[in-house]
């Protein structure tokens, strides 16, 4: 088949397209994706290894040097998605519409990012067969699952709580894919959970079914593939000798990250994590943006390091301290390691939650509440817990026996041919 992709925001939503693409093009199919980052990074070189046609339709944008900050810093839910929808998405809309109404032309389906109505509606027009893909199950209503910020009380008030998230939801988020779809003469939707995050043919999850198993009460259209990771081919990394001489001079370190949380406050954050590190007494690899600043001084028991492929550090380190988003969480929990996270956003309050629940990460901590005694507190309790080390490692054996891409082409094959039509 011929398949076009769409995504669009910071990393964190684009590799996991990347990686999609690499597996359906390995299993046959010719693929084109689309990516807009509002950052403006390049992804050609993915293009290039992976045999696959990338287009960037992001020319629309004012370049945002640091699009973490500009969320995070929305803790109000309804602040947060005016800001997503009108200061961020809206400025690239009509290159996006575009962009999907010429892959809807060139291809025999499509799969988009669930934020990108865009697609949706130009699928529609084209009647071409159109599926999502999402990085989280927070947004899809469950008697067995509590909707992220609702008090957790049992399974027999859930369907109460996701009635009250359902009206939040159309209340505050409706109008801008309505208001999008009347400008283009198209009828309105009425439920925004059912209709504007979820495609009624093919809905995936790039998520581990060992660190959420998927509800009984799910529809078909929902389905969790497990985590999608990127080809061999497609990382080129290769560890530097000094970190090597590191990892090897004495026990396991901890990992410290906030992921593309780091941007936004980079010496109060990395402040934290030395403080921290030195609190405990462990030796800790700490990523940040060491490059903007002011100088630390130079500490045997830590390694500085800007950007790292996580998969391929992950596995020499003891526990890893980071934010609790998607990608990271399942880095670390793939690779056998005891998580310590400092949520920021509520996605990364549920996945905080979820190891919690299987026991391989404390309780959570807050980022604005957190201070580098309580993170020392937390990281000597995961290192002198036989019983954590042991459940993460559990895990992370169940989930390298997982192919979240393997089995998202497998979904898609089965759900769709080139004769489907909507």
């Amino acid at each position: 088949m011929k398949i076009g992709l769409q995504t669009w925001g910071s990393d964190g939503d684009v590799r996991p397209f990347i990686a999609l693409a690499g597996g359906l093009k390995a299993n046959g199919h010719e693929v084109t994706l689309v990516i807009t980052n509002p950052e403006k990074k390049d992804y050609s070189f993915y293009g290039k290894v992976l045999n696959i046609k990338i287009i960037h339709a992001y020319h629309s944008y004012v370049k945002h040097d640091n699009l973490s900050a500009l969320l995070i810093q929305q803790n109000n839910p309804v602040k947060l998605l005016k800001c997503l929808y009108e200061d961020l998405f809206a400025l690239g809309e009509a290159e996006i519409y575009a962009a999907a109404q010429k892959l809807c032309r060139e291809n025999d389906m499509v799969i988009g990012h669930f934020f990108i109505y865009p697609l949706q509606l130009a699928a529609e027009k084209a009647r071409r067969p159109h599926g999502m893909l999402m990085f989280s199950p927070t947004t899809y209503p469950s008697r067995f699952l509590t909707p992220v910020g609702f008090p957790r009380l049992g399974n027999w008030l859930n369907p109460l709580w996701w009635k009250m998230g359902g009206v939040f939801m159309n209340t505050f988020a409706l109008k801008y894919i309505n208001r999008f779809r009347s400008r283009e003469q198209s009828p309105k939707i009425d439920n925004f959970i059912r209709q504007g995050w979820q495609s009624k043919r093919l809905s995936l999850l790039a998520i581990s079914p060992t660190l959420f198993e998927r509800p009984p009460d799910w529809k078909e259209n929902l389905q969790i593939c497990g985590f999608f990771s990127l080809p061999k081919q497609a990382e080129t990394w290769v560890m530097p000798s000094d970190l090597k001489r590191f990892i090897a001079a004495s026990e396991p370190p901890v990992f410290m990250t906030f992921g593309s949380v780091n941007p936004m406050f980079p010496q109060q954050s990395t402040t934290l994590l030395l403080k921290a590190a030195k609190v405990a007494g462990c030796r800790a690899i700490i990523q940040a943006q060491w490059d903007q600043i002011a100088d630390f001084p130079e500490d045997p028991n830590i390694y500085r390091i800007i950007k790292i492929p996580h998969h391929q550090i992950f596995p020499h380190c003891a526990a890893v301290v980071h934010h609790g988003g998607a990608g990271t969480t399942h880095s670390a929990s793939f690779c056998g390691c005891p998580s310590i996270i400092i949520e920021h956003v509520i996605d990364q309050l549920f996945w905080g939650r979820q190891l919690e629940r299987l026991g391989i990460a404390p309780k959570v901590l807050h980022n604005r509440s957190v201070t580098a005694e309580k993170l020392a507190k937390k990281i000597l309790a995961v290192l002198n817990s036989a019983e954590m080390k042991k459940r993460a490692q559990a895990v992370g054996e169940s989930m390298q026996k997982e192919n979240g891409v393997k089995q998202a082409v497998r979904l898609i094959e089965k759900s769709f041919s080139q004769q489907a039509r909507v």
